[in-house]
């Protein structure tokens, strides 16, 4: 039996709050799902907690290292559920979230399913991803660039993937893969979002995530990041050529 929902999450090191959220995983009330664990250049740790947990629970599924392919596109490659979310190894989710997330989806037949997410900081501040100025808009199915345009109006254009709950018939229908290693939620964002048809946005807030110092040193990795961000603006400046913002705003 297929799973409903699958969950990919690109996995490194062997840290507290990897444990919680493969624990998050595992103690889903929807029981149908898979969770497909990325190596993303581990450590031996990391490696064995893995395999600890996949002993388990025959639900996880392991996927190799391979430095040729971005690990979120192995997922993705890998998956089977009807819908499609990630997740990132410090970040954790509410146990009855893909169970919610699935009847919403389903019930609305949406092709992306937006809620949000709370940041987590060590000095026990949170805020949330999109704040409460935006106002409500649950009760609309709106098209990917409705969407779009009511979030940006907003200043609210953080398209994290593990907020959204993503059709995978959509996903493959419209070939949709990540680009890059850095910065590839920028563009992964507004491209799925704008080739959508039937988008919803609900305050429901099932994502929390550690706000850790930058895992990697600027200064290390300067020249990869300037590549990614000029193939980023490049691809951004195609993107908004070929759509239109100018959308009758139903909310």
């Amino acid at each position: 039996m297929n799973p409903l929902v699958s969950v990919i999450v690109p996995f490194t090191e062997d840290t507290s709050s990897f444990v919680k959220c493969l624990d998050s995983l595992v103690n889903q009330t929807l029981t149908r799902i898979e969770v497909i664990l990325v190596n993303d250049g581990a450590t031996p740790d990391a490696v064995q907690l893995v395999k600890d947990y996949q002993d388990r629970d025959q639900r996880i599924t392991v996927v190799p290292e391979d430095q040729e392919t971005l690990a979120l596109n192995q997922g993705l490659a890998c998956a089977s559920g009807e819908y499609v979310t990630f997740l990132d190894q410090d970040g954790w989710v509410g146990e009855e979230t893909y169970e919610n997330l699935y009847k919403i989806a389903t019930q609305d037949q949406t092709d992306i399913l937006m809620g949000n997410g709370v940041y987590c900081y060590k000095s026990g501040r949170k805020t949330e991803i999109y704040k409460s100025s935006t106002p409500p808009v649950e009760e609309h199915i709106l098209s990917g660039t409705e969407a779009f345009v009511f979030l940006s109006k907003y200043g609210e254009v953080n398209l994290t993937p593990a907020i959204s709950l993503y059709k995978k018939e959509f996903i493959e229908k419209n070939q949709h893969s990540f680009q890059s290693h850095i910065h590839q939620d920028e563009l992964w964002g507004p491209m799925t979002l704008c080739t959508a048809e039937r988008v919803k946005i609900i305050g429901y807030s099932f994502y929390s995530w550690y706000q850790s110092p930058i895992s990697y040193r600027v200064a290390d990795r300067f020249e990869e990041r300037y590549h990614a961000l000029m193939n980023l603006a490049e691809q951004l400046k195609l993107f908004i050529d070929h759509y239109s913002f100018e959308t009758e705003k139903k909310q």
